[in-house]
């Protein structure tokens, strides 16, 4: 008996691959619409629920959404080359609009590359200026991995997990260094976020991660893009605990210092930071999704932050810094950035 599952469906389409099949393909590759009959589909009631849910938050119909999925399945099947250079547009979009950057605001943040209104209102034009130096310079403007804006690689970031709060300080060190103490715009958010499930009173029965990241503003060809980067995660149970108390103290003595601008602590779902761990989802839209406001049973709205008791580190640091520490933020305090 054959069995039926999206494995077995999709090396089927590939192995029975003809001439019928191609024919759709070229079709599909032509981009032509034409007027068809409508087909009707009968889902399943979790199915239909899952179109119906993800199309509305789209703002788009069920039929618009279906079809996107299958074209998906289409070229990644049965044309794949063209569906790695089709990744390479996709992804180059993706990562404009989850920085919020308008048509106008990404030609002007590449105008050096003589890439316009003209161009990117096109999709072909558009790839033919996607070369391999352009992208290696996204991918350093907005931290993500050039692989993965070629199309060769599915993970957009790769975390580091870090062994101990010692080596965050020394990553966020290496950050800041280059930027203008005295340019508010260029001194870094840091925002820790932790797994809504997890509270103070389990904490030592668990790892506890808790993900760290830096949002800046940059200024490029008199466009300013707000880039936001995870730099990994890092235990809090057990002696992390005492670490992360000792890195929250220090932050608050760096945002008294006006090295860090702000310093925010937010829950966030399981599902949201699995993503994130396994490159599903790019730190901005995990952040923009973090950052969200939630309507409380009181018809209130809030977002979800820590506990005053799990930060209670960074409202009082002289009662938790340490010596090490303490030298630590002021070796980061006396770099005369320039």
């Amino acid at each position: 008996m054959n069995r039926l599952n999206i494995t077995s469906i999709l090396a089927s389409i590939t192995t029975e691959r003809d001439e019928k099949m191609q024919q759709l393909v070229t079709r599909l590759s032509d981009g032509k619409k034409t007027s068809v009959s409508p087909v009707a589909i009968r889902f399943k009631p979790a199915v239909r629920d899952f179109v119906t849910l993800v199309s509305g938050r789209l703002g788009i119909s069920s039929a618009e959404l279906v079809n996107i999925l299958v074209e998906g399945i289409m070229r990644e099947t049965l044309i794949p080359r063209q569906a790695v250079i089709t990744h390479i547009h996709e992804r180059f979009w993706l990562l404009m609009d989850e920085h919020r950057l308008s048509v106008l605001d990404v030609a002007r943040l590449l105008s050096d590359w003589n890439i316009g209104l003209s161009v990117l209102e096109n999709r072909e034009r558009t790839m033919d200026y996607l070369t391999a130096p352009l992208l290696k310079q996204l991918a350093e403007w907005f931290y993500v991995s050039p692989q993965w804006l070629e199309g060769s690689d599915a993970r957009p970031v790769h975390l580091t997990a870090f062994s101990d709060w010692m080596q965050v300080v020394r990553t966020i060190k290496k950050r800041i260094q280059g930027t203008v103490s005295a340019d508010i715009l260029t001194q870094p958010d840091i925002y820790l976020v932790r797994q809504s499930e997890i509270t103070a009173a389990d904490i030592t029965d668990d790892p506890g991660h808790v993900f760290i990241f830096i949002r800046r503003y940059k200024t490029i060809n008199n466009t300013t893009i707000r880039v936001v980067e995870c730099i990994g995660y890092c235990p809090s149970s057990g002696d992390y605990k005492t670490q992360l108390n000792s890195f929250l103290s220090m932050s608050n003595i760096l945002f008294r210092e006006h090295i860090f601008k702000n310093v925010d602590t937010f829950y966030a779902s399981g599902y949201l930071l699995d993503a994130l761990k396994e490159g599903k989802v790019l730190p901005a839209s995990a952040l923009w999704e973090i950052q969200k406001l939630h309507r409380t049973e009181s018809g209130k709205f809030s977002q979800n932050i820590w506990t005053e008791e799990e930060r209670e580190a960074f409202l009082f640091p002289e009662e938790y810094i340490t010596p090490e520490w303490s030298k630590f933020a002021s070796e980061i305090t006396a770099l005369n950035i320039q």
